[in-house]
């Protein structure tokens, strides 16, 4: 009903957008761009913005807020997503930041015509991570604090989004994902990058033609691996 999706928008409002715009944007009480904090706070409002946008009079002012939340969001991309395919902290910090940054980069794209996968460097931001993981699974070494992740889910939606043959070594990390994924269970962003746009797969492609080892300038680190095989 009617009244359902207003107390849904003003739920949505009152209880994530207006906070998060007034915490990280007015008050700015996250000033360093780096904080993985910044990335999922302002892509789940935006995200939260852009489900509830022209539903009804009571979203027109949240103009401003997507406008402070997007700026926000920007810095904390250039700031973090290295142009050399690597991230700022632990790849543990780099996926909690991409988490509702990727829900939110569907929509945005899809609503507004903003990309911030191919418009910014996170879309080439992965390489570490394929560099880094176990070979031939889907999971991360331990890095300190960060703990061992799940890095198909991530590769998987950047691959798709990016619409990028470049990065066609990730799809071959969501062809393994695919095997188990059910809309219960997979991680959201995934499932709405899939929907979204649905993958050649035939385009798959492993990492294997790629050199074994890396320098990550920006990152200050190489990476060396003695195959990608098993």
């Amino acid at each position: 009903t009617e009244e359902d999706r207003a107390l849904v928008r003003r739920t949505l409002r009152e209880k994530v957008i207006l906070p998060a715009y007034r915490e990280y944007v007015l008050a700015d009480r996250v000033p360093f761009p780096g904080s993985n904090w910044i990335g999922l706070i302002t892509g789940g409002a935006v995200a939260c913005i852009a489900a509830a946008d022209g539903d009804g009079a009571d979203m027109e002012e949240m103009e401003r807020c997507l406008t402070g939340l997007l700026i926000k969001m920007k810095r904390h991309i250039e700031a973090t997503f290295l142009p050399d395919g690597s991230y700022g902290e632990g790849l543990g910090y780099q996926f909690f930041s991409m988490r509702n940054l990727l829900q939110a980069s569907v929509w945005l794209d899809r609503l507004y015509g903003i990309d911030i996968v191919r418009g910014t460097t996170m879309g080439g931001s992965l390489w570490y991570a394929l560099y880094s993981g176990k070979s031939g699974r889907s999971d991360s070494l331990v890095f300190g604090d960060s703990g061992e992740v799940q890095v198909s889910p991530a590769l998987t939606a950047i691959a798709v989004l990016s619409r990028s043959d470049e990065n066609n070594a990730f799809l071959q990390y969501g062809k393994q994902l695919m095997k188990h994924l059910s809309i219960a269970s997979a991680d959201s962003f995934v499932c709405r990058a899939l929907l979204a746009w649905p993958p050649d797969w035939a385009r798959a492609a492993g990492p294997e033609s790629l050199p074994l080892s890396h320098h990550f300038a920006a990152n200050g680190s190489v990476l060396f691996r003695s195959g990608w095989g098993e």
